[in-house]
């Protein structure tokens, strides 16, 4: 595990791939393979807010098509490097949440601590024994789930930690998945729409990217992580800015079930044997992020239908495991957290999720919430890496 230190800029794709009103961030590093594309031109009506007024109407807008997503893209990172913005008449400095969110990201190798999640005592700072897990299955995006909770969280007494984390359903290989080109998932939502992108550029978090260009092309990836705390969030799915909201954002890549079966099939080995260690891996994966979180004293969080996406993983697995790790007696995370939203994008795995956890004998079924209705216009991100479920929602769930 190490700690950012980096101190060196930027790097930046050539002037002529890039709009000059959307530099990336001096402390990110930009991979050959992440380049921003020539033919993204940042219109004049996609520039920063400058006073902008967000009108009533303009709270659902309709989701934004590929063009739009790198325009949106483009003015992330502008603004990113600028440090700041304006919105209604008042200006939101990022660049000391930036600084210091680059200075505290943590890369956590696949041999890390965090292996001994199973037998460690639960962390001192959670207070274990005073937290009865409120767990929440919500119809919406991410984004979503974050702006809902944080206004829950606003709307509370006392001074208690009301730090918020995020899993990001990430890329293995790209920082930020498709995000620069347009690609439409979990982890390109976030991306476009938060500081993180400046997280994960430095030589700290490349680290997890260098791992798994190196790592044996299985499908399983490793369990290193990235941890990126004071994310700035300040525009929704459809690109519209808000007053920042602050999380922290754990990085980590699902299994790729799909490519592990089609080797397996190539290869002429048991389907069965097969899905059982996708699910070994899996439960691994997903213990050593909570535990992670854990660690962190992080005690509300926002996660979901883990790599059930592009990357195929079952949604009744995904479901069961979260269940095994923190809702069933006995389970290590039982009393770890405080509040849990599973935000799912889209009905049929919210159902379908719904019903694992409804079937639990150890829990009593989670509340039911409004389904939002699913814009589905959007294919599966083309780039083979998972962010979740390939089209964002619309959702009010019911905290």
């Amino acid at each position: 595990m190490s700690d950012s230190s980096d101190d060196g800029n930027l790097e930046l794709p050539p002037a002529s791939d890039t709009p000059k009103d959307a530099q990336q961030p001096k402390d990110a590093r930009q991979p050959k393979d992440a380049q921003q594309p020539k033919d993204t031109q940042q219109p004049k009506d996609a520039q920063q807010p400058k006073d902008a007024q967000q009108s009533k109407d303009a709270q659902q807008p309709k989701q934004p098509n590929n063009l739009k997503r790198r325009e949106i893209a483009a003015t992330t990172i502008a603004t990113i490097d600028d440090g700041s913005y304006e919105l209604d008449g008042q200006t939101y400095e990022l660049r000391p949440t930036v600084d210091d969110m680059i200075e505290r990201t943590m890369y956590y190798p696949p041999d890390s601590e965090l292996a001994d999640w199973q037998k460690a005592p639960a962390s001192e700072e959670t207070n274990p024994s005073n937290f009865q897990t409120d767990v929440d299955i919500v119809q919406c995006s991410t984004l979503e789930g974050c702006q809902k909770l944080h206004e829950l969280l606003a709307g509370l007494e006392g001074d208690g930690d009301k730090r918020i984390g995020v899993l990001n359903f990430a890329s293995a290989k790209k920082p930020g998945g498709g995000f620069l080109t347009g690609a439409q998932a979990q982890e390109e939502t976030i991306a476009r729409s938060s500081t993180l992108y400046a997280s994960l550029m430095i030589d700290t978090a490349q680290q997890f990217y260098t791992v798994h260009y190196n790592c044996i092309k299985d499908g399983y990836y490793t369990h290193a992580m990235i941890y990126s705390p004071r994310v700035q969030i300040f525009r929704n799915d459809a690109g519209t800015w808000h007053a920042p909201i602050e999380v922290d954002v754990l990085t980590s890549p699902a299994v790729n079930a799909g490519d592990v079966r089609r080797k397996a099939k190539s290869q002429g080995e048991e389907g069965d044997l097969e899905e059982e260690r996708i699910e070994t891996v899996m439960k691994e994966r997903m213990g050593r992020l909570l535990y992670l979180f854990e660690q962190q004293g992080v005690r509300n969080l926002i996660l979901g239908s883990f790599g059930t996406g592009v990357f195929q993983n079952s949604v009744e697995v995904v479901a069961k495991l979260w269940i095994e790790l923190m809702i069933a007696e006995g389970s290590r995370f039982k009393h770890s957290f405080e509040r849990v939203i599973f935000a799912i994008i889209d009905a049929p795995t919210v159902t379908r999720f719904r019903d694992v956890f409804n079937a639990s004998p150890s829990e009593e079924a989670p509340l039911e919430n409004e389904a939002g209705t699913g814009d589905a216009s959007d294919p599966v991100p083309s780039n083979g890496d998972e962010s979740s479920s390939a089209t964002t929602g619309k959702g009010d769930p019911k905290l």
